[in-house]
């Protein structure tokens, strides 16, 4: 269920980290073009003022205004007599004438969109060009689009106006300004192509980082739910163990008919019934470290709790000894110490070889026992491991040593297994902090 979730937030990150791309980018663009556009706008209408104002006063061939570019050789060759190029006989500017001119030199285009320079071109009300300059002279822009446009003519692209003189001795003449622009139709669509196969990584790259983010915002979550679902399989592990030895204590005293011994032993097991529910209770607690711990003797709660079981190890003649130093004290909540020796005696009731002597040796440094082994086949390393059982009947569920080791880890104790000569040796290891 996590994982699922955790891929579809990851997918929404990418994707959300994508679309904030491609729309901060698209915006950059735009702003970026009306800019441009603005700010050509602006440049070529101050030059389109100055070329009609010299135009009207007959200084054409003044060439005072840097921006315009003028070419004196054709007003000249206006003065003496020689005709005109025309207007008409000029194609107006296409892909084709363009490319062709470019392909002359691979450096033109770029030489081109870094210039800045204001070109006009004036032309009489008959057609004829009285003056242009180098853009016009190399693309004859259409004179019947009136205003600001920017042209887009292959790789190329041009800032122009035009307009017409309509007063004076020279109404009906065109004037025209024009420039190349810096950041032509193709290259928007090129950075848009190079956006989208950055894009295409963001969303590969993002994913994945989503999936490493979501995970580090979803472990408290997933460590909640494994700390629950282990509290429901501690609830039925420790319901069902008392519930069986009271079982187990009915059928014995049928047997022997020994009721008032069998009346004493069940009472102690529904005790113990009562005792599982309030341990579950405070472990609930312990978790989130609300239990004061208090010292109990480790000595003398261990033959408290053999004392309990000791009507069904006696049934089964089990020999059970506690050896060591009776002062020996540990700061354990002496409920959650109780369930740690009833699930370590059960499982040596099911398991352990009743022709060998069950040993507990307690010391500072922690609790050994050692006990025979019905089976060899135990594999100590997994022993403690949630699940791990020797029961091939399915009855149990593996549940009693992890949680015996997940209390002990909640204390700072460490617990752990190996063979020795037959027979199997748990060590308990006592943490310093609860030291008394």
């Amino acid at each position: 269920m996590f994982v699922s979730t955790r891929r579809k937030i990851a997918l929404f990150f990418s994707l959300f980290a994508s679309v904030l791309l491609i729309t901060i980018t698209m915006l950059t663009i735009g702003v970026i073009r009306f800019s441009i556009e603005n700010q050509a706008k602006q440049t070529l209408q101050v030059a389109l003022k100055s070329v009609i104002s010299d135009y009207n006063t007959n200084q054409l061939e003044n060439k005072s205004f840097a921006f315009q570019m003028r070419n004196s050789v054709s007003f000249s060759e206006s003065k003496t007599g020689i005709s005109l190029p025309n207007v008409k006989d000029k194609a107006v500017v296409s892909d084709e004438i363009l490319n062709q001119k470019l392909a002359k030199n691979e450096t033109s285009l770029s030489s081109l969109q870094q210039q800045k320079n204001v070109y006009s071109r004036v032309i009489l009300s008959d057609g004829s060009i009285l003056f242009t300059s180098d853009l016009f002279e190399q693309y004859n822009l259409d004179i019947t689009q009136k205003g600001f446009a920017t042209i887009n003519v292959g790789q190329l692209c041009i800032h122009a106006i035009t307009t017409s003189v309509s007063s004076g001795t020279n109404a009906g003449s065109i004037v025209q300004v024009g420039q190349y622009c810096p950041f032509p139709d193709y290259q928007q669509r090129l950075l848009f192509m190079q956006l989208l196969v950055l894009t295409g990584v963001l969303v590969f790259v993002t994913y994945f980082i989503g999936l490493g983010i979501s995970g580090i915002f979803f472990k408290p979550l997933i460590q909640s739910m494994k700390k629950t679902r282990q509290f429901v399989e501690n609830a039925y592990h420790e319901l069902l163990t008392p519930v069986s030895v009271a079982l187990t204590t009915i059928d014995a005293t049928l047997v022997t008919q020994n009721y008032q011994e069998g009346i004493e032993s069940l009472q102690q097991d529904l005790h113990s019934i009562k005792e599982s529910l309030h341990v579950l209770s405070r472990q609930s607690l312990e978790y989130q470290k609300q239990i004061s711990t208090e010292p109990i003797n480790i000595n003398e709660a261990i033959r408290n709790e053999i004392k309990l079981f000791s009507h069904k190890f006696a049934m089964e003649h089990f020999t059970l000894t506690v050896n060591g130093d009776d002062r020996i004290f540990q700061k354990i909540d002496s409920t959650a110490f109780k369930i740690i020796m009833t699930n370590l005696l059960s499982n040596i009731r099911k398991y352990a070889d009743s022709d060998v002597p069950v040993i507990f040796n307690v010391s500072r440094s922690g609790i050994t026992i050692k006990n025979g082994v019905k089976d060899l086949s135990i594999e100590q390393k997994r022993l403690f491991e949630r699940g791990y059982t020797l029961d091939t009947s399915g009855k149990s569920k593996g549940i009693g040593l992890a949680l015996v080791k997940d209390i002990c880890e909640e204390y700072g104790w460490k617990i752990n297994a190996k063979n020795m000569n037959n027979s199997l040796e748990l060590v308990i290891q006592f943490g310093m902090s609860n030291n008394v």
